[in-house]
């Protein structure tokens, strides 16, 4: 299992997704965040790993929770900035 993003902070944003699929295997799971990585029959795009790049240099968060038959939730927490 992948942890949660980290918890509630002042000043951050935390966004969570969550669905009620097929949901992942703790194998499976443990590469959601590797280009190319799939779960599909086909289809081998760059999937999380670009968002989890982009997220993690704005200074964010990434996390994900997921067992088979019971969906898959992530989260996201990102630092609120003020504008200049």
């Amino acid at each position: 299992m992948i942890p949660p993003a980290e918890p509630d902070r002042t000043g951050w944003l935390r966004l969570t997704i969550a669905d009620t699929g097929d949901g992942m295997t703790p194998e499976a799971l443990a590469k959601i965040w590797q280009p190319f990585f799939t779960t599909r029959a086909s289809g081998r795009g760059p999937g999380l790993a670009v968002p989890y790049r982009i997220i993690r240099e704005h200074g964010g968060v990434v996390g994900a929770q997921s067992a088979p038959g019971r969906g898959t939730t992530g989260t996201i927490v990102l630092p609120l900035q003020a504008a200049p």
